[in-house]
């Protein structure tokens, strides 16, 4: 899926129903800025302005935002590297290492409420 991400210029998303945002990561991973049309899911991943815009459900603002990002490189451009940004926040390994850094917190937590008290 990387290889067709990268074929584009912006990622474009009217879904409502299909709202958890694995799509739109996997398009910022691959430098895509993101148009969507504002929904739960999106509103956790795609930050007005920065990584690409959110609109309400309304087909000219939403095509306005697309029209805006194909006509403006240098706007698009910046877009596609914070998007490209945000996205290392969510990849494999800062998943791995912010599972491992929880699970020792919580470990090291257990252990030390597991010690004997001294009188």
């Amino acid at each position: 899926m990387a290889t067709w991400y990268q074929l584009g210029d912006i990622f474009v998303f009217a879904s409502k129903s299909e709202t958890q945002g694995m799509v739109i990561l996997e398009a910022m991973a691959a430098g895509l800025p993101v148009v969507a049309v504002r929904s739960s899911g999106i509103d956790d991943v795609v930050r007005q302005g920065f990584n690409g815009f959110k609109t309400p459900e309304k087909q000219s603002l939403w095509c306005e935002r697309v029209q805006q990002l194909l006509e403006h490189d240098e706007l698009r451009q910046q877009l596609a590297e914070q998007a490209l940004a945000f996205a290392r926040d969510y990849s494999v390994e800062q998943f791995a290492k912010d599972v491992r850094r929880i699970y020792g917190e919580t470990l090291a937590l257990a252990a030390k409420k597991a010690r004997p008290r001294k009188s």
